[in-house]
């Protein structure tokens, strides 16, 4: 019989089997389910446990490395000499094109030499410091390696362990498993480099901070005859002085109380005596130093109730072990917030940052609704993620000052953007509707967030000057 006889009568449905098959583990399987959770425990206590440990203790060894030390002034002021002379150079009209690119390749030469005999200067005392940590600050621990190694090899983590006495059995657990920080230490080891890299604590040293010093310093001499008010700050643009701005808090220091305070008189100067100084020169902040956080925290993010613990870690509430007072703790802060809302673009916005939860205050409170800045960020692409269950955009752990001033600077209809906010009082008694934000309404969205956190922050100062004690 013909095989196509059936033809008509065969595969005229489709049908559909369901096979049913269970995984049991075997002895094996547990075993690598046992190895899967102990390597996600370890990513665990490694990003949320380690890291910021050893954060901490490469700030500390960066620290203590460049306290109290004399860079080669020779050197210093051979470099300040060659800098300004290439500057010359272009201001010098008898000169060509061609002979200005040649006497600057040349003096380039030279400040290369300069700043590689600097450089390694900074790295040197980094390995003494090394070498005095394992020989004298932890020679109870018998440690082998010494100059910068002491943080890249395993035996830093009987450092850890020392310092970190409540977190002895966590840091044990990566006695087996110190490749894991192999990425972590390359990186680390960076900062250490003597190289011209920007990773490298001796080129924010010498190629950044050191430039930016001298650049100050003869924006300084070019007006300290025409301005008397700023001679009290002769000294600090001293180069003799450069040495006590290597450190975090040497920097902050200086830009605080020194650039930002110089600035500030020389605008005043200049608004009141234009034929004299029709306009202000900007002196610099110096750059943070690598490996090394920030000490100003952001009042803004203080959760209510917890004003006095926030402000008792500032700078860890010292200054030559003398302890703040609430009224001292209180002027510092201000003054930081002043000299930002002052000038906001003398800063690098891009390394400001609002965290998650101060994102989420704003969104509800500031803006018309909650949504309206999220998917502002959106559209710029600046977040990307959605919940998959509403499909709300999610708002990443922190946005950079760069983003918020990126996405407001375009829009110009505040009044879409921002609510209007109560009433004071006053006003409702003479009968005025117009509300505490709309009165900062401005030009365009970025300057109105600015002038509503401001307000908000002058608000908070109000609320906190109403307490008087000092930290326990």
């Amino acid at each position: 019989m013909s095989d196509k006889f059936f033809d008509s009568l065969t595969n005229l449905y489709s049908l559909t089997k369901t096979l049913r098959f269970e995984l049991r583990p075997t002895l094996e399987t547990k075993a690598l389910a046992e190895v899967i959770k102990e390597d996600k425990d370890i990513d665990r206590l490694y990003n949320e446990e380690m890291k910021p440990m050893f954060n901490k203790l490469h700030e500390e060894f960066i620290t203590e490395s460049l306290e109290n030390v004399n860079l080669s002034f020779d050197k210093l002021v051979a470099l300040e000499k060659s800098l300004l002379e290439k500057k010359e150079y272009r201001k010098d009209k008898k000169l060509t094109k061609e002979i200005i690119y040649e006497l600057e390749n040349k003096k380039e030469g030279e400040i290369v030499v300069l700043q590689e005999y600097l450089r390694e200067e900074i790295v040197k005392l980094f390995n003494k410091k090394g070498d005095n940590w394992r020989d004298e600050k932890y020679s109870n621990l018998k440690l082998k390696d010494g100059g910068c190694e002491i943080l890249t090899k395993a035996g830093v983590l009987e450092i850890l362990k020392l310092k970190n006495p409540d977190k002895k059995e966590i840091i044990g657990k990566f006695s087996k498993f110190f490749t894991y920080f192999s990425g972590f230490i390359q990186n680390r080891k960076n900062y250490y480099s003597n190289e011209d890299k920007s990773t490298s604590v001796a080129n924010r040293v010498v190629n950044e901070n050191l430039v930016r010093f001298l650049d100050n310093k003869q924006k300084f001499e070019e007006v300290f005859k025409k301005v008397p008010q700023i001679k009290k700050f002769e000294d600090a643009f001293s180069l003799e002085n450069y040495d006590k701005y290597l450190t975090q808090l040497g920097i902050e220091k200086f830009n605080l109380e020194i650039v930002g305070e110089v600035n500030k008189e020389l605008n005043l100067f200049s608004q009141h005596n234009k034929s004299v100084l029709p306009k202000a020169p900007k002196l610099k902040f110096l750059y943070k130093q690598i490996g090394c956080g920030k000490r100003v925290f952001d009042l803004f993010s203080i959760i209510v109730g917890n004003e006095w613990r926030e402000l008792e870690n500032l700078q860890n509430n010292k200054d030559d072990e003398k302890r703040f007072s609430q009224k001292e703790l209180l002027e510092k802060v201000r003054k930081l917030y002043k000299l930002f809302f002052d000038k906001p673009n003398d800063y690098e916005l891009d390394k400001i940052y609002f965290n998650k939860q101060s994102i989420n205050t704003i969104s509800s409170v500031w803006f018309v609704n909650w949504h309206k800045l999220s998917e502002l960020l959106s559209g710029k692409r600046i977040i990307k993620n959605k919940n998959k269950e509403t499909g709300e955009y999610t708002i990443p752990k922190k946005i950079s000052l760069a983003d918020l001033k990126n996405i407001l600077e375009s829009e110009t209809n505040v009044e879409d953007l921002f609510k209007k906010g109560k009433i004071n009082e006053d006003d409702i008694k003479d009968n005025k509707s117009v509300g505490i934000y709309e009165k900062l309404f401005s030009f365009n969205g970025w300057e109105t967030f600015l002038a509503i956190w401001k307000y908000e922050i002058n608000k908070s100062f109000q609320d906190l000057d109403n307490k008087f004690f000092e930290f326990e």
